[in-house]
């Protein structure tokens, strides 16, 4: 289009963080599942720092050192840069989370700080027969037993899992 006004979609928001039914922010959902559970802000924030701490030590123990791919970014002004970790656990300043306003509603307990990462996801997995695992000679890390799923309206998302189990 040459001329025009045009719509620019911020994919991040609209892929990312935003329920693709009902066209609404999750952590609109996020905050009322906290509030109908009464999860206080507090016991979200020290679930965070937890985790922050968690990763922090698991990396300083060279946990993922097996399961990471590290990933070459050229530069332009140089080398290629080299990412071998997740850098945002490194990032936990826990003061200034436990301050944090909330992110969806005025008086919500959801925040940049207790929440996942906007770099949360990054995952992959291989399955496979037990037939392709002899042909290939690699040794399995699991093995998939039995397996549920489960639904339940869309602002619920976050207790799904739960109803599986």
């Amino acid at each position: 289009q040459r001329m025009g006004n045009t719509e620019l979609i911020d994919g991040m928001l609209r892929d990312g963080l935003t329920c693709a039914k009902d066209n609404i922010a999750m952590g609109l959902s996020a905050d009322a599942m906290a509030n109908e559970y009464d999860i206080k802000r507090k016991d979200q924030d020290d679930f965070a720092v937890q985790s922050y701490q968690r990763a922090q030590l698991a990396y300083s123990r060279n946990a993922f050192d097996q399961e990471l791919v590290h990933i070459e970014i050229p530069s332009k002004k140089g080398p290629p840069i080299i990412v071998s970790q997740d850098e945002g656990c490194w990032k936990l300043n826990e003061q200034k989370m436990r301050h944090l306003n909330p992110a969806f509603n005025v008086d919500g307990s959801i925040t940049a700080g207790n929440s996942s990462q906007l770099s949360d996801g990054a995952a992959a997995i291989i399955v496979c027969s037990e037939e392709t695992i002899r042909e290939l000679n690699v040794k399995p890390l699991a093995r998939i037993l039995s397996y549920a799923d489960a639904e339940q309206s869309q602002d619920k998302w976050s207790t799904s899992p739960s109803i599986a189990i």
